[in-house]
């Protein structure tokens, strides 16, 4: 676990914004090329991020109206020519290895993308998880237009699967251009705003992600990426397990707790293993019964519904609403229950009665 506030990059700018970490490539007067050393540092920057406690949202930002020109020609492409192949290949897995990192820090990334993204600035918005820009963005897996091959950074798996094989061979093979309208008819772009209204938009929604429940979107991002290569059947089984660990978090009894109440849930993103649940001010069992939303859950068979409306019969005339001393409240109600036969509907042989 470490903290990023403090971060001072020297080949990016950052900044915080609350919650939500704010990412920017600064050489505007060059369209954003990235360098050896941006790459690098952007990869040991998405790698501190997985454990990072002060960070729920990463906002890919554009600077001086353009996203990122790929790589540099001067400063990379140039340089690589006359290489031994095991130091172009060091460099091609580092590459690949910031892809890794964004797919992989557990935080939701947002690119906001205006002007132009291109080659390995292409990349960079398409290993986001959600991608906003503005009617003038460019976008272009140009690869091949330098002589190399379009299955770079991991484009060849992951463009297909946002746009579609067909679409992606198109571009991929040309090298062309997206423009913006298709790039948001296709999937690929999940919304356009103008230009002095992009980064706003991108920091709504990165304020929204981050007021949530931030431990069930790490959880989230993990499946996204875990279930590219699950049959559907253990995908299923993945998603069953994330979701019984979600179930287990503190945001999801904050959940219940404000349906209850009928408020407007307040995530703090904990993960810590819950207790027993309190009740909400002025909250009675009563309230619960006779709302009956329970008896719709979708596990509840027809006989579930029956016996929850013998026992709210029962209920109502024989146990107290005011329980006092919890503890002792408990196991009279254990007693009443077992007393009135209704114990006989439970399983286990250790039943807790605050379980209960």
């Amino acid at each position: 676990m470490n903290v990023m506030a403090g971060l001072m990059p020297e080949h990016f700018l950052w900044e915080m914004r609350g919650r939500v970490a704010v990412i920017r490539l600064n050489r505007p007067e060059r369209k954003n090329p990235l360098t050896f050393e941006s790459y690098a540092e952007l990869r040991d920057c998405f790698r501190g991020l997985a454990g990072a406690t002060d960070v729920d949202v990463v906002v890919l930002a554009s600077n001086g109206g353009n996203f990122c020109s790929g790589g540099d020609v001067h400063d990379i492409i140039g340089p690589l020519i006359g290489k031994p192949m095991a130091e172009l290949l060091a460099f091609t897995r580092m590459t690949g290895d910031l892809v890794k990192a964004m797919l992989t820090c557990g935080k939701p990334v947002i690119a906001a993308v205006d002007g132009v993204a291109v080659g390995a600035g292409a990349i960079l918005a398409m290993a986001a998880d959600l991608r906003l820009a503005t009617p003038e963005a460019k976008c272009a897996f140009l690869f091949t237009r330098v002589g190399l091959a379009g299955c770079d950074m991991g484009a060849c798996a992951m463009l297909p699967r946002i746009i579609g094989q067909g679409r992606a061979a198109e571009l991929l093979y040309t090298g062309r251009t997206m423009s913006a309208a298709e790039g948001e008819r296709w999937g690929f772009w999940n919304a356009l705003h103008p230009a002095e209204a992009l980064e706003a938009e991108a920091m709504a929604l990165a304020e929204r992600l981050a007021s949530g429940p931030t431990f069930a979107h790490g959880m989230t991002k993990t499946q996204l990426l875990q279930e590219w290569d699950m049959g559907v059947l253990a995908a299923i089984e993945a998603e069953a397990q994330a979701q019984a660990i979600c179930m287990q978090t503190e945001d999801f009894e904050r959940a219940y707790l404000a349906f209850v109440a009928k408020e407007k849930p307040v995530f703090g993103g904990n993960c810590g293993m819950r207790g027993p649940a309190p009740a909400p001010p002025g909250y009675l069992w009563t309230d619960e019964m006779s709302d009956e939303s329970f008896l719709s859950w979708p596990f509840f068979e027809a006989q579930h519904r029956a016996l929850a409306k013998e026992l709210e019969a029962w209920a109502s005339a024989h146990l107290p609403v005011d329980h006092g001393d919890v503890d002792a409240a408990c196991r009279g109600l254990v007693a009443a229950l077992g007393a009135g036969g209704w114990l006989q509907h439970s399983r286990g042989e250790a039943l807790h009665e605050r379980n209960l």
